[in-house]
């Protein structure tokens, strides 16, 4: 018995200096990443901040990489749909890579929005005031550049604007159009 007390007193002289040891569990993080527990109450560490970008970058995306511009627009991809031609398969279309986001905030507002881009078909998708252009894709990874039509762009250089936006089948034609007529 003697034994027992001096083998457990170094342990109960630990947790009363509160050196105790944290179970191994990870949190998974918005932008992917993993923390783990730490400090004296094995609480899980604060995951990094996401990133705060200007429009007009060119971002890489994996899965769950969450990125905030600076008018709080916020984009997370969510996955990447693959629906190419497999290997020895005769297909009437080759497919494509098409990356699924979830937009909020900034102008799109509070609710969250799906946008889904392509590497063939909706590479370019204009949403809320945002120009989303998909300039790559893998089975892992998208890259896009997000840009913002501003008020003064659609004042001051209408047919500069037009070229932010995708030649719509109708509306887009009719509104170069008016442009053209109206401001040249």
């Amino acid at each position: 018995m003697i034994l027992a007390a001096v083998f457990l007193s170094p342990v109960f002289l630990k947790q009363n200096n509160r050196n105790v040891g944290c179970t191994m569990e990870a949190k998974i993080c918005p932008d992917g990443s993993a923390v783990g527990r730490t400090g004296p109450n094995c609480e899980f560490a604060q995951c990094p901040a996401p990133m705060v970008l200007v429009f007009g970058d060119q971002i890489n995306f994996t899965i769950n990489k969450e990125v905030v511009f600076n008018d709080g627009l916020k984009i997370v991809l969510k996955e990447i749909n693959d629906s190419r031609c497999k290997p020895g398969v005769i297909c009437v279309w080759a497919g494509e890579f098409s990356p699924v986001f979830t937009i909020m905030g900034g102008a799109v507002g509070n609710f969250q929005e799906e946008l889904r881009l392509g590497t063939q078909t909706g590479k370019r998708v204009t949403r809320a005031g945002y120009v989303f252009e998909l300039q790559d894709a893998s089975e892992t990874t998208a890259t896009i550049i997000i840009n913002k039509i501003s008020t003064a762009l659609w004042t001051s250089h209408p047919e500069a604007a037009l070229q932010l936006l995708p030649d719509l089948p109708i509306l887009g034609r009719f509104h170069k159009k008016f442009v053209r007529r109206s401001y040249g």
